[in-house]
């Protein structure tokens, strides 16, 4: 008797990137030490309202009159990715992402990278809420 084969699920349901495609991500010392936090742009299209958040990386933030939580995990001042890895070219902000995981009322809804000069690419989908990252702050 063979084995079907497992037809692997996606990480999220808005994102399309398996848990066999994630790729490993390797910084220098001096990259992760000079990147504290970033600026989001949080837009609640409920109220027509577009907010800044400051988010520290590594630390949870709770969006307020929201049932949203971020997880700003990685900051990649100019974001390179090949077959293996994700990286940065250099500390500079030529090319800024940040990997983030967004819960609502506890669970995962999205897990991802949010791309300051492409906030379209595989961006955060909510019928009522939108994200984009700005900018990274040194720190």
């Amino acid at each position: 008797m063979t084995e079907a084969k497992r037809e692997e699920k996606p990480v999220s349901p808005h994102s399309n990137i398996t848990s066999k495609e994630r790729r490993r991500i390797v910084l220098s010392d001096e990259i992760k030490r000079s990147w504290s936090s970033v600026r989001l742009v949080f837009e609640d299209r409920g109220t027509n309202r577009q907010t800044e958040l400051l988010v520290k990386l590594g630390k949870e933030f709770n969006i307020a009159n929201t049932d949203l939580k971020i997880i700003c995990k990685e900051f990649i001042p100019d974001f390179k990715m090949d077959k293996d890895i994700i990286t940065s070219k250099s500390n500079e902000p030529n090319n800024p992402a940040v990997q983030v995981i967004i819960y609502e009322r506890g669970k995962a809804i999205f897990e991802g990278w949010l791309y300051a000069k492409y906030p379209e690419i595989h961006s955060f989908q909510h019928q009522r809420y939108s994200i984009t990252l700005r900018e990274g702050i040194r720190g």
